[in-house]
């Protein structure tokens, strides 16, 4: 992120593994400011809070994922910096660098951090963007693959353990069978279909949500999890790890550093096979 936009962003509230910035003035200040538990803090920023802190728990303490900044990779980042901006275009975006972040110029440089953009105007109680893009996070940090159909599918997929497999029946209603893996590689969001076709119908990979986090609640009284178990959701760890052994492996046999490819490296198609071959050793 440019220093001349985070200067833009005064304000910053920590939680756990996450500071987010944000401004109440200005080009990037919040949509709407009601502050209703007279905390100091904005409701929608106490509420993105709630769902990163939620998810968070959900996919290490739940699905048992090695968390971004306990990743080897992520050995430099203290902390993931959560941006709230006016974005031009979609409600989010995660990087995959860790980088050291100045407010100003001349101002100290803060501690090194992962970066997350979460666009002004987005209310968490209505919109599952922290979570999918903190979920980006937990891929970069198991491999270096960045394929849409990998990344923006099996994100979409992790969305159902919140708000349970309805919006996906415009990319599943109808469907025959399981699609190909090949199927889905010039795809993106749509590529949920493989994923979720990867599970089993009977339940035996669902994940339960555990009371604890199905009481949290936003400040409109809704729930974070609107749902009583992740479907699907036992294929995501083995499938992760999976990917983290192909990703080393292909790193040695193009000699790339294990965590320094080249961007055009990560996001090159030669790479669709391997993902496939993964993911059908995993499962």
């Amino acid at each position: 992120m440019l220093f001349k936009a985070q200067a833009q962003l005064p304000h910053s509230v920590t939680r756990g593994d996450f500071k987010v910035w944000y401004a109440t003035q200005g080009e990037h200040a919040l949509a709407r400011q009601e502050d209703t538990d007279g905390n100091g803090v904005p409701d929608r920023v106490d509420d993105l809070l709630t769902q990163l802190e939620a998810a968070n728990r959900f996919y290490s303490e739940v699905l048992a994922l090695t968390p971004p900044l306990a990743q080897p990779r992520y050995a430099r980042a203290e902390v993931i910096n959560v941006y709230v901006l006016a974005m031009q275009r979609g409600n989010g975006l995660a990087f995959h660098e860790v980088v050291q972040e100045r407010p100003a110029r001349r101002a100290a440089a803060g501690p090194c951090g992962l970066r997350m953009y979460v666009n002004r105007s987005l209310s968490p109680s209505h919109n599952l963007t922290p979570a999918h893009e903190l979920f980006h996070l937990y891929q970069y940090g198991y491999a270096m693959f960045k394929r849409a159909w990998y990344l923006e599918g099996m994100a979409r997929l992790a969305e159902t353990a919140f708000a349970g497999p309805a919006r996906l029946q415009r990319h599943v209603a109808g469907a025959t069978g399981q699609p190909r893996c090949e199927d889905v590689w010039q795809e993106s969001y749509s590529a949920v279909r493989f994923w979720w076709g990867l599970g089993a119908d009977d339940g035996s990979d669902d994940v339960p949500i555990p009371a604890e986090l199905r009481a949290l609640r936003y400040h409109d009284g809704s729930a974070v999890f609107g749902v009583e178990r992740f479907q699907r959701g036992n294929i995501v760890k083995p499938v992760l790890e999976q990917l983290r052994q192909r990703s080393e492996v292909l790193a040695g046999q193009h000699g790339l550093a294990p965590y320094r490819w080249p961007s055009r490296m990560q996001a090159n198609a030669l790479f669709d096979p391997e993902i496939c071959g993964a993911v059908e050793d995993a499962l």
